[in-house]
């Protein structure tokens, strides 16, 4: 059990907070019928995010990034605000689907013109939640509880308009200055909650819930308590099943939020004891997957009992990268802290995520043994995203001006200048 909450502990916590403001959000977006919403937003926000690390060399942490992201959300929410008063032949959700696409497009040309783009791809989609750190969740905290004191403060507003927008706009509420600050309140939650769990995950977060609260409640207590209730134990039942087969953690925790859906639609449409009788088969189905694997956590379980009888030497560096799961690496890397363990760690992967990740670790405990890592990782020219972590990481113990451009090789002049500078500072061989 201690093994079980150290690895599945912090992204838990992640879930829940995503899903604590997600659900809220979504009960205005199924009343406003808007369900692309998130996906729109995100995709713009990622148009921004795209051609900050593109153009300018831009950190996912930096000023210039925050920025980019953040004004293209908020020209996201007049676009949206002014459309739907404006443009009445047209339903607003069509217009959400086409900036979607035009979105996706743009960012894709611009994925296109950078070096390793589709490594941008990937992040987006996936988020970052299995590597989720105190710090994010403490930040994340802080937007969210912000963006959540707003909706409460301003909800008369906000819910007259999500009952009948017309109805309101007859009243005399001022619809589309209203609409602006709900979508740049919805931009402001999804940037933040794409960057920690990706955007499939806050996805389903913002709309399966709300929906199957939908189905059983009319009033927005209700439908919040069984929004958060159904969104706490899909999270909960997706973690166990991915730690348990080694799988993805966002893509399972959706996919759990899809039954619960499946299920909650049988439970409001058949007789009580067919729906007993579905439950049941589901929670026994669940079960007996558990149970087809031994130990604690399955796989992984036996992999770390593997890997506990290496030891961080020049040997255990040599043992094929095959023999560990993702999973077991971070959680080894969470455990680190010696330069041996960095060094073992590093010579045991290949995945340019992974060794991106072992990089910052190492940095941050030891910079001399960061350094080194990083720069035999930046010498292999990794994928673009992960060799710009590792040169943010290389800065940020550099005191700031190391001068490397992830978007060139190693090779490069300028970037051959940089690396030397690192192994001048810490007394590096070449």
């Amino acid at each position: 059990m201690p093994e079980l909450i150290d690895l599945l502990g912090l992204p838990l916590a992640a879930c829940l907070l995503a899903l604590s403001i997600l659900s809220c959000v979504g009960v205005h977006v199924l009343k406003r019928e808007i369900v692309f919403i998130d996906i729109a937003l995100a995709q713009i926000v990622a148009v921004g995010a795209v051609w900050a690390h593109v153009y300018f060399d831009a950190g996912e942490n930096s000023l210039l990034h925050h920025a980019s992201t953040l004004g293209c959300a908020l020209g996201a929410a007049v676009f949206y605000s002014v459309c739907r008063r404006r443009i009445a032949q047209v339903p607003l959700e069509a217009v959400i689907g086409v900036s979607y696409a035009i979105a996706a497009a743009g960012a894709l040309f611009l994925l296109g013109i950078g070096a390793r783009g589709h490594v941008h791809v990937q992040h987006m989609l996936s988020g970052n939640i299995l590597w989720t750190r105190w710090e994010d969740l403490a930040f994340s905290a802080a937007v969210f509880a912000a963006a959540g004191a707003l909706f409460f403060l301003l909800r008369p507003s906000f819910d007259a308009i999500s009952e009948g927008y017309e109805a309101a706009r007859r009243r005399g509420v001022k619809v589309v200055w209203w609409d602006f600050l709900f979508y740049t309140l919805v931009g402001l939650v999804i940037t933040r909650a794409v960057c920690m769990c990706g955007v499939v995950l806050v996805f389903a977060f913002l709309i399966i819930p709300a929906a199957i609260a939908a189905l059983f409640a009319a009033g927005w207590v209700p439908r919040l308590a069984i929004a958060w209730s159904v969104g706490a134990l899909a999270s909960l039942l997706g973690l166990l099943f991915a730690a348990r087969l080694d799988f993805s953690l966002g893509p399972s925790v959706a996919l759990f939020l899809g039954i619960c859906l499946i299920l909650a639609a049988v439970l409001r449409r058949r007789r009580r004891s067919v729906s007993m009788a579905v439950l049941a088969a589901a929670a026994g189905a669940y079960v007996a997957l558990l149970a087809a694997y031994p130990g604690e956590l399955g796989p992984v379980r036996s992999q770390r009992a593997a890997a506990e009888t290496c030891a961080p030497d020049a040997e255990a560096a040599e043992e094929p990268a095959a023999s560990f799961s993702e999973t077991e690496i971070r959680r080894r890397l969470e455990a680190a802290g010696a330069p041996a363990e960095f060094e073992a760690l590093f010579g045991l992967v290949d995945d340019p995520a992974l060794r991106a990740a072992i990089v910052c670790k190492a940095l941050e405990a030891d910079a001399p043994t960061g350094a080194a890592l990083a720069l035999r990782f930046l010498r292999s020219d990794p994928p673009f995203f992960f060799g710009q972590q590792a040169a943010d990481g290389l800065r940020g113990v550099m005191g700031g001006g190391l001068e490397y451009d992830a978007t060139r090789p190693a090779a490069d002049p300028a970037n051959r200048r940089a690396l030397a500078a690192v192994r001048e500072k810490y007394n590096l061989e070449d």
